[in-house]
């Protein structure tokens, strides 16, 4: 008996000895659970939020040796983050970057391993400025900073971004160093993409309001290079040398306008190649792909130049290569022409036989039943102003503008044959 007495005791002592370290547990785990609920709903009052936002840019402000400045902040721990006024300035105290408003929403980063997605980007009056007056750009020191981190890291995995709403956008890029300053504006962007990496964009939809582009060429600062005579090889990279993959369903531009600006000086009051200046542009094109160095299109375009000529309405099958720029299944209508069935440009170097495009850029046409008034021409070369004439014809064009061939050649002249 007693020493069945004794073994009772041990068991009940150890019973409520495990009971009680069960119960403490339970409390530990109770207390542990209850302080991060608290550190989490002390993390989403505001005034904390805004507190933990003004330390990280200060830090990397201070990091990056320019002012950067973060608005009022509002953010989830896992999906969304708000934040009113984003300010970064650069080395010379000019605004880098500025952004009235952001807005993003994403999946869960914290619970879940899939690939992560961006659901929405929103961005309200943005104004980024690219500039430099020598060989380094005035976002260098920014760039150093991220690459300064030289451990190594993991391949990183693509991700899926949803939508991206902009409103009131600018971009601007000054390169007085080269000599070209480069303009981007847009009163609204929506992109529904499916697909971004490092070398893909794949984009459902993409619509433009108003986008307003302009390049402005002038004489640089760098060292003028003396011109060579090396010929670009074939199948060498000339648009993408990154080799980007972008593909689009559909892209709509609407009261678009496109400037291309060689100097400063008035343009001529008929067509002028150093002053390009189309305005109204509406635009509708589909199946869009950039892959190596060809670009495909269905286009739906129309648009009015600053001499007065107007494309009123163009439909074609477009491809863009280093070697060639074809319209095919063509129906082109301007002010008092239309022009339909093929018509190509093929060259060797783009930029450099463009140029020359009177000796150097061979044509290659099958026009059928085309109507081309002398009033349109006019646009071009003004001695054709006094003429008021239309030719209708119908033929096969191969060569260059010093050196052609015809054949099958029917056309009327002012209803003569």
């Amino acid at each position: 008996m007693p020493i069945i007495r004794r073994h009772f005791c041990i068991f009940t002592k150890t019973h409520f000895l495990l009971k009680n370290k069960l119960a403490l547990l339970r409390i530990l785990a109770a207390s542990l659970v209850g302080l991060f609920l608290l550190a989490y709903l002390l993390l989403l009052v505001p005034a904390i939020q805004n507190k933990l936002a003004s330390t990280l840019a200060q830090r990397f402000s201070k990091a990056i040796g320019t002012e950067v400045k973060l608005g009022q902040v509002r953010f989830s721990l896992f999906d969304k983050l708000d934040i009113q006024e984003i300010l970064v300035r650069d080395q010379n105290k000019d605004t880098l970057l500025y952004t009235a408003s952001l807005k993003l929403r994403l999946t869960d980063l914290v619970f879940s391993n899939a690939t992560p997605v961006i659901k929405y980007i929103g961005l309200s009056d943005t104004k980024i400025n690219f500039k430099r007056n020598n060989k380094s750009w005035n976002y260098a020191f920014i760039l150093a900073y991220l690459n300064a981190d030289t451990a190594p890291s993991k391949k990183a995995k693509g991700f899926d971004i949803e939508k991206i709403d902009v409103s009131n956008l600018q971009f601007k890029k000054e390169d007085q160093w080269e000599g070209q300053d480069m303009v981007f504006k847009t009163k609204n962007l929506l992109a529904n993409i499916k697909f971004f990496s490092k070398d893909s964009i794949l984009i459902d939809q993409l619509i433009l309001n108003k986008p307003d582009y302009l390049i402005q060429s002038y004489l640089g600062k760098a060292p003028l290079v003396k011109a060579t005579n090396l010929k670009r090889k074939r199948g060498e990279p000339y648009f993408n040398p990154n080799n980007w993959y972008l593909w689009a369903n559909e892209v709509q531009v609407t009261q678009g306008k496109f400037w291309i600006e060689q100097g400063y000086h008035q343009p001529l009051n008929y067509f002028d190649g150093e002053h390009i200046r189309m305005r109204e542009i509406n635009a509708h094109l589909k199946n869009i792909s950039f892959n190596k160095d060809t670009i495909l299109a269905k286009v739906d375009l129309s648009l009015k130049e600053q001499s007065g000529f107007e494309i009123k309405k163009l439909l074609t099958n477009f491809k863009w290569t280093p070697e060639i720029m074809e319209f095919s299944a063509l129906h082109l209508k301007t002010n008092n022409s239309t022009i339909e069935n093929y018509y190509a440009m093929q060259y060797q170097d783009f930029s450099k036989d463009f140029n020359n495009y009177i000796q150097n850029v061979t044509m290659k046409a099958h026009l059928v039943n085309a109507a081309v008034a002398t009033d349109d021409i006019a646009y071009f070369t003004p001695t054709m102003a006094s003429f008021h004439n239309k030719l209708t014809a119908s033929f096969h064009f191969n060569g260059t503008v010093a050196n052609f061939e015809t054949n099958d050649f029917k056309a009327k002249y002012n209803n003569s044959s």
